[in-house]
């Protein structure tokens, strides 16, 4: 077997950071056909979340953070999602179903008991693992594709998947990617006496 797995920081992350407890409760993950979809029914947007005292009409003369705008509690609005193009034997979307109560990522229970639980990760704190099995014989390989992204819509997701589900077109696109960055770092070269400089700013 073999398990594709992310663990989700859905909408604001300092807010998952702070009060997990709390945030957990707003996710809502999913499993449908070949896939795990997820979303937020809460997010404190970052561009909404605070206004200063003089953007509150008050003195301007010590500006302080006042945290929690009216219009900074909202759905998300996205959809993010993990795909694979190898059939899904099992999956999980419970973080504690998957790794185990205690349990951790060194040896996930999911993966010491051999199975995913098919588990639910609406309102806990959630992840998403797919697992595929497969035989090999000696000496031969298989390749498969596992697609991480968010989508606009929920709606999207399916079309994405199928899209991608064609390994010429997930190299076609990974190639492009690659290009695309061995031209824009090429742009600027610098040979100093000093290795560690020229690795930062080459690479």
């Amino acid at each position: 077997s073999m398990f594709s797995v992310a663990e989700w920081a859905l909408g604001n992350f300092a807010d998952d950071l702070e009060d997990p407890f709390l945030h957990n409760l707003f996710n809502r993950v999913v499993f449908t056909d070949n896939f795990i979809t997820a979303t937020k029914t809460m997010w404190r947007r970052p561009d909404l979340a605070s206004i200063t005292i003089g953007e509150a009409g008050r003195s301007e003369v010590d500006l302080k953070f006042i945290p929690e705008t009216l219009q900074s509690n909202q759905a998300w609005g996205k959809c993010a999602y993990l795909a694979t193009d190898a059939p899904v034997e099992a999956y999980d979307c419970s973080k504690e179903a998957f790794l185990g109560k205690w349990g951790d990522y060194a040896a996930p229970r999911a993966v010491v008991e051999g199975m995913c639980s098919n588990s639910d990760g609406t309102g806990v704190d959630a992840v998403a693992a797919l697992q595929h099995s497969l035989t090999l014989k000696p000496g031969e390989t298989k390749t498969f594709h596992v697609m991480c992204g968010a989508a606009l819509n929920e709606s999207d997701v399916g079309g994405l998947a199928a899209r991608y589900s064609d390994p010429g077109v997930v190299e076609g696109k990974l190639e492009a990617v690659r290009s695309y960055w061995s031209a824009y770092l090429a742009a600027q070269r610098v040979q100093t006496p000093s290795r560690v400089f020229d690795f930062k700013v080459n690479t």
